[in-house]
């Protein structure tokens, strides 16, 4: 903010009054004006005046006398001289020729021809037909007879408390061929392992 300037004395305030001014008004004032006035004008006006106009007066006029004049006759000689005639002069036009051109031939290639064959259709007619064959041998069979187990029944007895385990006893003897004798008669590996 600008700082106001500290007078020691006191400032008195101007005070407006009224002042006269020259204002221009318009004002209607006589003006003399110069009127028109008569001018005099020289014009030209057509008036008749009189010619003397010339009087025919008949003339004789002289008859025609023959006079005798030697005139010499121009000699006609033929000379030749340029003329020009007009002569057709020859359009000129299509004429149509036949010209030998030499081009390539393509020779034609052989190219496979596809054909309709008929195809006999076999079908399967059943007949009968001697097949020798071999017939089986009969073979000893060796069936599984059941056979006993002697197994180990536990005793309850008052003095002894604990219980006996079961023993199974079985002969497991693997021969050639891969079979186990077991009891009475042979098993196959196969179907023991199956079990």
């Amino acid at each position: 903010m600008p700082k106001t300037p500290q007078v020691p004395y006191e400032v008195k305030e101007v005070v407006h009054y009224p002042v006269e001014k020259e204002i221009k008004v318009p004002v209607k004032v006589p003006v003399h004006v110069i009127k028109p006035y008569p001018v005099e004008k020289i014009v030209k006006v057509p008036h008749k005046v009189y010619v003397d106009r010339p009087v025919p007066v008949k003339v004789d006029k002289p008859y025609p006398v023959k006079v005798e004049k030697e005139v010499k006759v121009p000699v006609v000689v033929e000379k030749p001289y340029p003329v020009k005639v007009y002569v057709d002069k020859p359009v000129p036009y299509k004429v149509e020729k036949e010209v030998k051109v030499p081009y390539e031939v393509k020779v034609p290639q052989p190219y496979p021809v596809y054909k309709e064959v008929k195809v006999p259709v076999y079908k399967e007619v059943p007949y009968e037909v001697k097949v020798p064959y071999d017939r089986p041998v009969p073979y000893e069979v060796i069936k599984h007879v059941p056979y006993y187990v002697e197994k180990k029944v536990p005793v309850l007895v008052k003095e002894e408390k604990k219980e006996k385990k079961i023993e199974i006893k079985c002969e497991d003897k693997k021969e050639e061929g891969g079979q186990r004798k077991f009891g009475l008669g042979l098993v196959d590996w196969g179907t023991w392992e199956k079990w």
